[in-house]
């Protein structure tokens, strides 16, 4: 018996429709507003862009986690995929992040001396 095939278009729909329910949209909501509030007294950051900085990273991530569910590795358990897809998506979102925000934003200017 083979396997059903299925386009790469409708996995990539049911990919997206799993990452953005609202379970878990709610929970990465909390969960990043508790976060923030917790480690923003040691950035300078004020706390409405480091709540949306964090909530990015955690999207990005979602996606990777879902990505190594839908696209596992062949002959590695789903889980270890899983896994390694947010091992590489957290500091890569992060870098990607940082990268865009420094873009963003002029160096401030410095005293002479």
């Amino acid at each position: 018996m083979t396997a059903p095939t299925v386009d790469s278009g409708s996995r990539v729909t049911a990919l997206l429709r799993s990452v953005f329910t609202g379970k878990r949209l709610l929970f990465t909501a909390v969960t990043v507003a508790l976060i923030t509030a917790l480690v923003q007294p040691i950035f300078f950051t004020p706390y409405r862009e480091l709540v949306w900085q964090l909530f990015a990273v955690a999207l990005f991530v979602q996606v990777a986690f879902s990505a190594g569910e839908y696209w596992p590795l062949p002959g590695v358990p789903r889980w270890v995929s899983q896994v390694l897809a947010v091992v590489l998506a957290g500091p890569l979102a992060t870098l990607l992040l940082a990268a865009r925000w420094r873009a963003a934003r002029p160096a401030p200017p410095r005293a002479p001396g």
